[in-house]
């Protein structure tokens, strides 16, 4: 078996910790300010942070496709739920796992470069393809993006930056996690 029992509880648990803090912090985010996809933004570190250390732990390819899938789920399935929200998490899971499967070594240790790139990646690509299927399908994303195309520039040159930063920050957390005992 590819993922341990124990792999699969961790993963679990990131993935309800995950969406607990989607909705906490994203949800009321969207009530008060009546922002779309403000409360998203703001938890997108958040959750990156939380795939990254289950990633420090685990290190297998196909963690954060895993983790993700969950997301993706979860999201298709809540109540008031944006029908493209089931891709968004899934394909940034992909393109995270295979980045990783590409910068993996035999002993990997997540690094600051490394984990800072994957939390980059994972958290950019979800506003870039629910853009691209917005636009495909001809949803008011393409509207958007020519009515407020700097706020919208905003929007993902931010999730890339948020991205890097929660990257950084849950390597140097699982440094201290794994100096203490606490993951191995």
């Amino acid at each position: 078996m590819y993922f341990t029992n124990k792999d699969l509880t961790l993963m679990g648990i990131i993935s309800a910790l995950g969406l607990g803090l989607g909705f906490l912090v994203g949800m009321p985010t969207r009530a008060i300010t009546g922002v779309p996809f403000l409360g998203s933004w703001i938890a997108g570190p958040l959750r990156v942070l939380l795939t990254l250390i289950a990633l420090a732990r685990i290190k297998k390819v196909g963690c954060v496709t895993c983790i993700e899938s969950i997301y993706s789920l979860a999201s298709f399935l809540k109540p008031g739920g944006f029908p493209l929200a089931f891709f968004a998490p899934l394909i940034g899971g992909v393109l995270t796992d295979l980045v990783f499967w590409l910068i993996k070594g035999k002993e990997f240790q997540l690094g600051l470069g490394q984990a800072a790139i994957l939390g980059g990646i994972l958290n950019f690509s979800k506003p870039v393809s629910a853009f691209a299927f917005m636009l495909i399908l001809g949803l008011p994303g393409q509207r958007m993006i020519q009515h407020h195309p700097l706020p919208m520039a905003g929007l993902l040159i931010g999730s890339l930056v948020l991205g890097i930063l929660a990257g950084a920050f849950g390597a140097k957390l699982a440094e201290e996690l794994r100096r203490i005992g606490l993951l191995a």
